[in-house]
């Protein structure tokens, strides 16, 4: 039986800044606290265990809080250490990045992460050249949808496992975090089951502070925040109790 795995980017809120803007809110990490605890919550009602790809600046801050989510049974893997684009980055600011955020997490959690996801899908070769020195398992920083701003292409580097986000089959458009709050969650589930049907694993990805009440802040695209908070917490349980007949499991474990 094909499995379902939820992950969630663990990181600072850079939204403003990702879109240009001031913000007193920049590299915030509250957003993101109050929206892993919803989401352990919700794991442990629904006795779901998920990866968790935690940047190192947000380990930095909020250690405490990762090291309840290993200790709840979850998966830590990296998000390198800021969530920043790597692809506006010298080759020495990316290999600086990924090392520090692998020293961090290895620090505070007492193992080395075996997965990484890239801030923002900017995969390079710099990047997976970085993680494979090391010494990462696999990799889950490929989009494979049509949207432009997404590496949809493998880097063609061996030497570590690529575990691609899952998109609706055939057209190749997104199913997760902001088009599941965006167009609905009948087309994430449509997306999820037409995955299964054709004998894939799905994986999900959304972010924390997703599923916590945002500040309207002027300059960032409405889309970016609606719908977020309870309501979207709601949908995501709806989402779990849809699929309860499938197994859910860790990034790890996928083979």
């Amino acid at each position: 039986m094909k499995r379902i795995y939820l992950t969630f980017d663990l990181e600072e809120w850079r939204i403003p800044k990702h879109n240009r803007v001031k913000s007193r809110h920049d590299a915030e990490t509250s957003f993101s606290c109050e929206g892993v605890l919803k989401l352990l919550e919700l794991l442990r009602r629904q006795n779901i265990k998920s990866t968790f790809f935690v940047t190192g600046y947000f380990a930095e801050k909020e250690p405490e809080l990762v090291k309840r989510i290993l200790r709840e049974g979850h998966e830590i893997a990296s998000h390198s250490y800021r969530d920043v684009n790597h692809d506006d980055l010298k080759p020495d600011q990316i290999k600086d990045e990924i090392s520090k955020a692998a020293k961090i997490l290895k620090r505070i959690t007492g193992k080395k992460p075996l997965g990484f996801r890239t801030p923002q899908f900017s995969i390079n070769k710099i990047v997976m050249e970085a993680i494979i020195k090391e010494g990462y398992k696999y990799d889950s920083s490929i989009h494979p949808s049509i949207i432009p701003r997404y590496k949809h292409r493998n880097q063609n580097v061996k030497g570590i496992k690529e575990i691609p986000l899952s998109v609706m089959p055939l057209v190749r458009l997104p199913i997760s975090w902001i088009w599941m709050r965006n167009i609905g969650l009948w087309w994430t589930k449509l997306g999820v089951k037409a995955n299964l049907g054709m004998g894939r694993d799905v994986v999900l990805y959304f972010h924390s502070w997703e599923f916590v009440e945002l500040p309207k802040i002027k300059g960032v695209p409405f889309y970016v925040t609606r719908n977020c908070g309870d309501g979207f917490l709601s949908r995501l349980e709806e989402l779990i109790k849809s699929l309860k007949s499938q197994e859910f499991g860790l990034m790890r474990e996928l083979k």
